[in-house]
């Protein structure tokens, strides 16, 4: 029951932000408008995507994030 509650709840809340996301989105940036799968984790759509860091892989990310550190990127710029 509780994870039903949780989906009930996420439906609603994820219809709010579509709302919100599309009446503030630049259509020329984001042609698509935005639906309410594309906020909510429990949608069949948002299964988690990427690669698990594990000690073979740390070193690539570590040295992704460095480059961007050097370029002004990593603090979102």
């Amino acid at each position: 029951m509780a994870d039903g509650r949780g989906r009930h709840d996420w439906a609603q809340t994820s219809n709010i932000l579509a709302l919100i996301a599309n009446a503030n989105r630049d259509k020329k940036k984001h042609p698509r408008p935005f639906g309410p799968d594309d906020f909510d984790p429990h949608a069949a759509g948002n299964k988690r995507r990427g690669v698990a860091v594990t000690a073979e892989n740390i070193g690539e990310l570590r040295g992704h994030f460095e480059a961007m550190k050097k370029a002004g990127k990593a603090d979102g710029k």
